[in-house]
């Protein structure tokens, strides 16, 4: 294992899974009311929706622009350093993750820098099912991916990798699902 791996140890995919299983379904009991009036987190209550309804054209432009955030979008934040980072995120402000990551919460993505310097970005979590990737999202099952990005070049312990132009998916499933649902999605710089 090389210090590339570090962020997606075993024990933390398998945290990260929790957790994205848990907001999966947060967000399913959530979905009873149109996408389209939220711009928060999945978990916010209509309330803070109505509240946010007031808000600047600043924000609200920001939740379109995460709602089309697709795989395109994703791989173009990898290589960026912390500042152009922020500068693409438009107003939202990142909040600090664990081993020196940052969340956009707004967005639905956590990224993490590159081991070697710190100063590039290496990996990009999909935190929601808002996010396109190619037409897919989270909670579909592992043999869509398959259809979609072709055989994956590792598949172990419910993390299938796949190969993306230029760049890697590290697809994390649910093992005990039947369709093997997919609860979390990397895009990496680099494979590992």
């Amino acid at each position: 294992m090389t210090g590339k791996t570090k962020p997606l140890t075993s024990l933390k995919k398998r945290m990260l899974a929790l957790l994205a299983a848990m907001s999966l379904m947060a967000l399913t009991a959530c979905t009873g009311q149109p996408p389209a009036g939220s711009s928060g987190s999945a978990g916010q209550a209509s309330s803070s929706g109505s509240t946010q309804a007031g808000t600047s054209s600043a924000g609200s432009s920001q939740a379109e622009k995460t709602e089309s955030m697709g795989l395109s979008d994703l791989t173009g934040l990898l290589g960026l350093t912390q500042e152009e980072l922020i500068a693409a995120m438009g107003d939202e402000t990142p909040e600090t993750v664990d081993e020196g990551g940052l969340g956009f919460e707004k967005a639905g993505i956590r990224v993490w820098f590159d081991t070697d310097t710190y100063t590039k970005v290496a990996q990009v979590l999909v935190m929601t099912d808002r996010i396109d990737l190619n037409g897919l999202h989270l909670g579909d099952s592992l043999s869509d991916f398959t259809e979609v990005f072709g055989q994956p070049l590792s598949d172990k312990d419910g993390d299938a990798h796949f190969a993306y132009e230029d760049h890697f998916l590290s697809v994390v499933y649910d093992t005990d699902s039947a369709s093997n649902t997919v609860i979390s999605v990397y895009v990496l710089q680099e494979n590992f």
